[in-house]
């Protein structure tokens, strides 16, 4: 289910942007980015107890919480999430 809901956003993205009526299935998006935290949370620790990250040059970055590394394109979909989550909660009357 999440992956039909993924190809929606994906291939109809344009359609969510133009459609006012159109809305993603919020729960759906949110537990696929849940689902992608945990994922890249499992490799973060799989590459730490490897031996670690190092930069280009060779040198160690040192200590690394698997919690604290979060790829930008992660970042970009949590942000997109939250954007719409306060756009719906600010179009709710108070």
């Amino acid at each position: 289910m999440i992956r039909s809901h993924r190809d929606d956003l994906v291939h109809e993205l344009v359609k969510y942007l133009i459609d006012p009526d159109e809305d993603p299935d919020v729960d759906l998006l949110a537990d696929a980015i849940n689902t992608l935290k945990d994922l890249h949370r499992f490799w973060i620790n799989v590459e730490l107890s490897t031996g670690g990250f190092f930069l280009p040059d060779g040198s160690d970055v040192g200590d690394v919480d698997a919690e604290e590394v979060v790829p930008l394109s992660l970042m970009v979909l949590q942000q997109c999430l939250d954007a719409y989550l306060e756009g719906i909660a600010s179009a709710i009357p108070q």
